[in-house]
C-alpha cells in the first residue's frame, strides 16, 4: 500500500458536516474543529448536511464546480453520502481528495485506517495527511431485470441479517448509541429472524445456502467494532466475501466476541471467506441489504468493484 503525502495547506477544503452524528452531538464538536483548522491555517468552507440526503446533493454540486478536496466530520454513514455525491456527479473521482475526522457512534470505516481514536488527534495528523488510492464498491439493486437504486461503498455491503440489524438499530435510535445498543437490537432481531434461501454467485463459484447473513468487504470493521472481514484490503482491487449460513440463535449468542475480534472465519464451520470482483446476491423473497448503515431497497443484487478508484486519507502502515 503506498501512501502518497498531500501539502493540505494549498488547497481549499469543502468540510461537510453531519450535525445528527454522534448522537446528534457532532455540532457541538464542530466548534472545537473550527477552531483548529483555523489554527492550523487550513483553508475551507463548512457545510451542514442537516437534512436527508444533504450530503450526497451538496457534494454532488460542489463537485460540479471543480471542487476537489473534502474533510467529513461525521462518521460512516456520512462518509458513505460524501462517496455517493462524488461519484453521482460524473467528475473523475481520481482526482479527489477525501479525509474524515470520525464524529460518528461507531467510526467503522477509520478503524481499518488507524486513525486515532480520538478526532482531535486526526485534526492534528492532517497537516500531514497522506493518501491512499482506495476501492469503492458498487451495489445495484435489481428487480424485474431492472436496475432500480444504486449505491456506492467503502467500507462494507451486509445483507441479510446484518441488514436486518441495522434497519432496527436506525428504528431505535439512541441518544447513547454505543456497542451495547447495537448488541442488544442484534439480540432482538435474532430471536425472530428467518435466514432466506439465497444464491451467491461470484468470479469462481456459486453458493446455494441459507443464508444467515453475508459481508462484501472493502475494509475490515462494520457494527460498532465488529471486525467482520478481516482480511480485506482496500486497495487490492477485490472484494473479501464472508458467507455465514444458517446457525442457531444460542451459537451466535456465544460466538459474539469472535465477531468482534475477526477469529469467526477460522472457528465456525457455517462460515467461509471468499475473494472476488463481482457478487451477485438471489433471492425468494427478497434480502434485506445495507451499506455503511444506509438501508437499501430490498432486490436481487449485483455488486462490482471499482479498483483504486479515489484517495482516501489513511494511516495504515505501508
Amino acid at each position: 500500500m503506498q501512501a502518497q503525502p498531500l501539502n493540505v495547506l494549498e488547497y481549499q477544503w469543502q468540510v461537510i458536516i453531519n450535525p445528527n452524528a454522534l448522537s446528534e452531538k457532532c455540532l457541538a464538536y464542530w466548534v472545537y474543529v473550527e477552531k483548529q483548522l483555523g489554527k492550523l491555517g487550513i483553508p475551507y468552507r463548512h457545510h451542514i448536511a442537516d437534512e436527508s440526503t444533504f450530503g450526497i446533493k451538496k457534494v454532488e454540486e460542489l463537485c460540479k464546480k471543480g471542487e476537489k478536496h473534502f474533510i467529513v466530520v461525521g462518521g460512516d454513514g456520512t462518509i458513505n453520502e460524501v462517496i455517493n455525491g462524488i461519484f453521482i456527479s460524473g467528475v473523475n473521482p481520481e482526482e479527489i481528495y477525501v479525509s474524515v475526522f470520525p464524529l460518528g457512534t461507531g467510526n467503522d470505516w477509520t478503524r481499518s485506517h488507524r486513525y486515532p481514536p480520538s478526532y482531535t488527534e486526526t485534526i492534528k495528523e492532517f497537516t500531514h495527511a497522506r493518501f491512499i488510492k482506495h476501492d469503492v464498491g458498487l451495489v445495484q439493486c435489481v428487480k424485474d431485470n431492472q436496475i432500480i437504486d444504486k449505491r456506492y461503498f467503502v467500507n462494507i455491503a451486509g445483507f441479510g441479517f446484518d441488514a436486518a440489524v441495522i434497519e432496527e438499530v436506525n428504528k431505535n435510535k439512541s441518544k447513547l448509541f454505543t456497542k451495547t445498543v447495537y448488541i442488544l437490537n442484534l439480540l432482538k432481531v435474532l430471536l425472530k429472524y428467518v435466514p432466506t434461501k439465497t444464491a451467491v454467485t461470484l468470479d469462481n463459484e456459486t453458493i446455494n445456502a441459507e443464508m444467515f447473513t453475508l459481508a462484501v468487504g472493502i475494509c475490515q470493521y462494520n457494527g460498532n467494532g465488529m471486525r467482520q472481514v478481516p482480511s480485506a484490503n482496500p486497495v487490492d482491487g477485490i472484494f473479501d466475501v464472508v458467507f455465514i449460513r444458517k446457525l442457531s440463535p444460542f451459537k451466535v449468542i456465544r460466538n459474539v466476541s469472535k465477531l468482534y475480534n475477526g477469529t469467526h472465519i477460522k472457528a465456525l464451520k457455517e462460515v467461509s471467506l471468499s475473494q472476488s470482483k463481482t457478487v451477485e446476491i438471489t433471492s425468494s423473497p427478497y434480502c434485506k441489504g445495507e451499506v455503511e448503515g444506509e438501508l437499501l431497497p430490498q432486490a436481487d443484487y449485483r455488486i462490482s468493484i471499482l479498483p483504486q478508484a479515489i484517495n482516501m486519507m489513511s494511516m495504515m502502515e505501508e
